[in-house]
């Protein structure tokens, strides 16, 4: 690998300086899964521009339970939930089976019943 300079891409975030810009992932176990922050950001935005500031922040609140649980299924549909909601045109199918894997996988957590009345926006 040859030097990395201000401005470079480096695993998807730029170099600024002498500071990396980008998610920082530390003291992670092997095979651990994480939320990818960036992505959920560009979602959340894409949210929020195309169906409101309440469907974005229930959407933020499903990522923090989501990421609480450190359930590795519920981790993995929401990154991809978040990636759809990121694409211009997020396939609703997709959509629908993502929000199923991640309330399959985190049944007990009654609160993503109420929050998933108010992002049903997104599936239709």
């Amino acid at each position: 690998m040859g030097e990395i300079h201000v401005g470079d891409r480096f695993g998807g975030d730029k170099v600024m300086g002498d500071k990396h810009v980008g998610d920082n992932f530390s003291n992670i176990g092997s095979g651990a899964t994480v939320i990818n922050k960036s992505v959920v950001s560009n979602s959340l935005n894409r949210v929020q521009s195309a169906h409101g500031e309440d469907v974005a922040l229930a959407l933020e609140r499903i990522g923090e339970i989501v990421a609480a649980s450190q359930n590795a299924e519920a981790i993995e549909n929401f990154n991809e939930l978040s990636e759809q909601l990121a694409t211009a045109e997020p396939k609703k199918a997709v959509l629908r089976s993502l929000w199923a894997g991640i309330c399959a996988a985190l049944p007990a957590v009654s609160e993503l019943s109420a929050l998933g009345e108010r992002i049903v926006v997104l599936f239709r």
